[in-house]
């Protein structure tokens, strides 16, 4: 006996196989490729492309590695687009360095600038940006301190180069 006692009972009639009609899922609709709309990984991959993702860990794993010129190239081709924030933070900060930056402490000021602007933007859109904001400050910390060493040295050599000729936009870089 069936558990629903209200269901209709059913026809014991034989009806052949043949004439049942087996049931086809339905045709999906076929869309050309510009149309349809993006998957989620398709999207993922392109912003990882526009955030320039790859080209930040690669930078970072070839600081770690020791290779300083291939790490200063790639943080210049981060550069040269747009990228995410704090991506640009980062290849400022490694190219403030001496390992891998100019040889120039002006130059290395003006990247140490750039990377405390960098996380300080990252930090003021908590809510917005996915980078986690205690990382964030923790990163400014550090940045800030090497950003106040490198503008004191590029200031030490501002005073050397003053002396042997002039200083072309050693002020906008320190201020």
């Amino acid at each position: 006996m069936s558990r629903n006692k209200r269901a209709k009972p059913r026809s014991t009639t034989f009806v052949a196989r043949e004439a049942r009609t087996p049931r086809l899922p339905p045709e999906p609709i076929l869309q050309p490729a510009a149309t349809r709309p993006p998957t989620l990984s398709y999207v993922t991959e392109i912003l990882i492309q526009r955030h320039k993702v790859r080209e930040s860990c690669e930078a970072e794993q070839l600081f770690q590695r020791g290779k300083y010129q291939e790490c200063a190239r790639k943080c210049l081709e981060i550069l040269e687009g747009e990228a995410a924030e704090a991506i640009e933070a980062r290849a400022h900060f490694y190219l403030s360095t001496l390992l891998v930056g100019s040889r120039s402490a002006v130059e290395r000021a003006f990247h140490a600038r750039m990377a405390v602007e960098a996380w300080e933007v990252v930090i003021e859109r908590t809510g917005v940006s996915r980078f986690p904001v205690d990382e964030a400050r923790r990163q400014l910390g550090i940045v800030r301190r090497h950003c106040e060493e490198t503008v004191a040295y590029a200031g030490d050599e501002a005073e050397l180069v003053a002396e042997g000729g002039g200083v072309e936009g050693l002020s906008s870089c320190l201020m």
